[in-house]
Order: structure tokens, then sequence, then C-alpha cells
């Protein structure tokens, strides 16, 4: 069932089961927010893919990429932390942006790459690495890490029961480094 919520004359907001919508009255365009699945058939100017991390390539190659191809200079942001098991999608195009930047080459698919995290060669327990995956850093979050970098280094194991390597697990969900 499609709802309409009236926002008077500027914007309306429609709700049906599988998405949610802002459109703008003036020009008729829209926010739309999808599931992934739920992408095929649309145009859009701007694609962002929250929780990269555990989406699938033909996701975004065959449901998303269409998408675009009618909009002129049209964009695609791929959010995500760093996860241990992280699909091939944001490893892959993380590595070509990061490959592309120490190359210093610019293409015709010109990237940009933002990123917090610690890199590899702060040691475990080292703050200022810590502060440098956070972009809001905070006594509580200071409180966690230390309290996980303990259990780590006690031998204790990831919070995940289905994690292999507790240091690595340790690594991408507090210092937000990406599987090498």
């Amino acid at each position: 069932a499609r709802q309409l919520v009236d926002r008077g004359d500027d914007y309306a907001v429609i709700v049906t089961k599988t998405q949610e919508e802002i459109r703008w009255r003036a020009d008729d365009s829209a926010w739309i927010v999808r599931t992934v699945d739920a992408a095929y058939g649309e145009t859009a100017g701007l694609v962002v893919v929250d929780e990269a991390w555990d989406v699938k390539d033909e996701d975004v190659d065959e449901g998303i990429d269409p998408t675009r191809v009618a909009v002129e200079q049209s964009q695609l942001m791929l959010v995500s932390t760093a996860h241990r098991r992280a699909r091939m999608l944001m490893r892959r195009r993380r590595a070509a942006a990061v490959e592309s930047i120490a190359a210093r080459e610019v293409t015709d698919d010109d990237e940009i790459l933002i990123e917090w995290s610690t890199p590899r060669h702060f040691a475990l327990d080292d703050v200022e690495g810590w502060r440098m995956a956070s972009p809001h850093w905070t006594d509580q979050r200071e409180r966690l890490i230390r309290k996980n970098l303990r259990r780590v280094m006690a031998g204790g194991p990831s919070e995940d029961p289905d994690e292999s390597d507790p240091v690595e697990a340790l690594r991408a969900q507090w210092f937000n480094q990406w599987p090498t």
C-alpha cells in the first residue's frame, strides 16, 4: 500500500513497503531510499550504498550502475567501515582507488577516497593511532578500545563467535583497517 504524507506546498513524503521517498514539488525531483534489490529500473544522479562491505559486486554492477547511465556526471558513493568478512566490492574498489592515488593517475573514472583509519605501522596500543580511525573521539570510545585490546592481548576470543582471528577483527572493528 502506498501512503502519501503531505508536507505542504514544498514537498511530499511517500511511503511504501519497500521504499521511502521525499519528492520536491517544484521540479518533481526525489530522494528515494530503497534496498539494493529494488534499484532496478530507476534513474539516479547520486546513489549511496551504505554498509558496502556486505554488498555483492553484481548488486552494484548489474543493479545500481545501470541506474546512473542516463544522468550526466552521476555519482556512486560506497560508504562502509572495514570488516574482516568484506565482500570483494569494497575490497576491489578501495584497492583500485588507493593504487590510483599512489600512482597519481587521473582517469575518466576518477574516484575520491575518504577514509578514517589507523595506518598498519602503528602499534595496537598507540592511542594516537586509535584516534586516526575515529572522526569523532570520545572517552567512551577510548575505554571500549582499551577493554577490547586487553581481552584480545590476553588471548581472549573475538566478540564475533565466527571470527577466527581476534587481532584482525580488532583491527577492522576499532582501527578501521581493511583486510590485506
